[in-house]
């Protein structure tokens, strides 16, 4: 469908018209070619949206500007009527034209000035950035350097209220305030000085115009926080939804990706270096388990493998990805996954798992849907990985053994936290074997199953293990109210048994530094009888000649609840 974007006019924002005007258009094209448009910012919505911005940020614009305050001053009545809630404000329309200037404020050297404002809290910078002209400019990118977009966690009682009148409010405040920031970006010269932004609850639309206006975004952060029941279903990243290739980081956290992928959010062009991934919906990529002609085909236009990703996959750039943090305990709505009797390959979760980290089962799926000299995927490849923070459920860890292999000459650090719970699978341990240069591990595990914990430990047979450098932290977690290492904790013994050489390890003792951590959340603060224990065992482990450890030490962590 053709439509002329020149004919919009200052007039209400009309979110239905909008959407529709797109779905209109959007009914023309393949995947293909969405994804094309998309990636080089001449889809229709790109025009549509700076159409108008282009009116909203003229002087003249008052019906537009109107409606925009009209349609927040609405949703966020309804929400301080659910529970007290204060969205975040509308940005302000603060000019620094019209700051009247402190006589003599532009005197002060500027280093002086930056270290003064290095001590003020976030929210006396902005009130800083008042008081005159100078301090604007020189506060400005210290208070608008990440923004946030979000949404109370009770959001679902307020889609509730509205289902009937209006379904889509949620979704028109949405829109109508990431133009309103939009505007805000351009008429305050902010577009090289956002470097982060997070969405919270947030609801996310395809083409993600607003990102695009930031040149030097390098964190994105997709969360969901509020509790959902099952007739509601968490943020969804649509596709196609790609974001800027300046993106260095990105977290992904009980959100819904709709029939995409991790790799299909990502530019080409980028060069992402650390993940976030915690249980969400989806993620991989959609390859059956028995594909046909037919699915060959549609799996390549639909991460566009045959248009803009074409150069970069026949000509790729080395692997840029560094960190991972891996969750998949949970689903999306919070309940523990498990999964008993054999997994697929192709099920959420394991595809991921594997795919991610090219397991051979996950590279014989990706290498049946490419052409010699092709690689895929680009950004999310970890062949290069140094770090890697995993919790999965045990119905993963006949699984984990797979994964160490394409890792094994990369990852030097480790962090496992190993659930107690038993959610599936065949009953194997987890072991750490073919991990060739790791030299840190810290394991997280709650108390009562401390010895699975230090078996584990027990694998590990890199050559690192026996040096000097080498780190070993053995974490417990309780929330107990009394103390608990008396009957549940190990003995040096044992301990001792686990660091020394076995044929478990390679025959090489641990050498390095070792941590006995004490962590304990809620309402409850590790008794100092359990110090005391885990302090005598540090203390004859460091005086073990046998093992001549580097160093050792005993340290507690308190985590209060969070306040609402």
């Amino acid at each position: 469908m053709n439509f002329d974007y020149e004919t919009l006019v200052d007039e209400p924002y009309d979110f239905l018209k909008m959407t529709a005007v797109i779905d209109n258009y959007d009914e023309a094209l393949d995947p293909a070619q969405r994804y094309a448009q998309a990636y080089d910012g001449t889809h229709l919505y790109y025009r549509y949206q700076s159409r108008l911005l282009d009116i909203l940020t003229d002087a003249t614009s008052n019906q537009l500007r109107a409606s925009l305050q009209h349609q927040y001053d609405t949703v966020r009545a309804c929400f301080i009527k659910i529970d007290d809630t204060h969205l975040p404000y509308p940005p302000s329309p603060l000019e620094i034209a019209s700051i009247r200037p402190i006589p003599f404020s532009d005197t002060v050297p500027i280093e002086l000035w930056e270290e003064v404002f290095t001590f003020l809290p976030h929210q006396c910078r902005l009130v800083s950035r008042r008081v005159c002209s100078w301090w604007c400019k020189l506060l400005t990118p210290k208070t608008h350097a990440y923004l946030v977009l979000s949404l109370s966690d009770r959001w679902p009682e307020f889609r509730r209220a509205n289902s009937r009148h209006d379904p889509l409010a949620l979704h028109k405040f949405a829109s109508a305030y990431e133009l309103d920031m939009s505007s805000m970006i351009v008429s305050r010269s902010l577009r090289h000085i956002v470097r982060g932004v997070r969405y919270t609850n947030w609801p996310v639309f395809p083409y993600n115009f607003f990102l695009h206006l930031l040149d030097n975004v390098e964190v994105v952060v997709f969360e969901a926080t509020a509790p959902l029941t099952d007739d509601f279903q968490p943020p969804a990243v649509p596709c196609p939804y790609l974001l800027p290739s300046s993106v260095k980081e990105l977290r992904l956290s009980k959100v819904a990706l709709d029939g995409h992928s991790i790799e299909g959010m990502l530019s080409p062009a980028g060069r992402l270096e650390r993940l976030y991934i915690e249980n969400i919906d989806g993620g991989h990529l959609g390859i059956p388990s028995v594909p046909f002609d037919h699915d060959y085909t549609t799996f390549r236009e639909s991460v566009a493998i045959t248009t803009f990703r074409r150069p970069y996959i026949r000509d790729a750039a080395s692997p840029s990805l560094r960190y991972v943090k891996l969750d998949l305990m949970y689903d999306v709505f919070g309940a523990v996954a498990a999964r008993y009797g054999m997994a697929e390959f192709t099920d959420d979760g394991f595809a991921l798992l594997h795919q991610l980290f090219r397991t051979e089962f996950g590279a014989a799926y990706l290498e049946s849907m490419l052409e010699e000299g092709e690689v895929f995927p680009l950004q999310t490849r970890t062949s290069l990985l140094e770090e890697l923070d995993i919790r999965v459920g045990s119905q993963y860890f006949e699984h984990i053994r797979f994964v160490w292999p394409p890792l094994a000459s990369s990852l030097t650090k480790l962090t496992l936290r190993i659930p107690r719970g038993n959610t599936g699978g065949s009953g194997t341990p987890m072991t750490l074997d073919g991990l060739d240069v790791l030299q840190t591990l810290i394991i997280h595990c709650e108390y009562q199953i401390v010895r699975r914990g230090v078996n584990v430990m027990a694998t590990w047979g890199s050559p690192c293990r026996s040096s000097p450098e080498s780190v070993f932290e053995l974490w417990l977690h309780t929330d107990s109210h009394s103390p608990v290492l008396h009957l549940h904790c190990v003995s040096s013994l044992f301990l001792r048994r686990r660091l020394l050489a076995s044929a478990k390890n390679n025959m090489r003792t641990f050498r390095g530094s070792f941590v006995f951590g004490l962590w304990s959340t809620g309402a409850n603060s590790i008794e100092d009888i359990d110090f005391e224990i885990a302090s005598g065992i540090v203390a004859s482990m460091r005086d073990d000649d046998a093992i001549g450890l580097r160093r050792a030490e005993c340290r507690r962590v308190h985590v209060s609840p969070a306040i609402p």
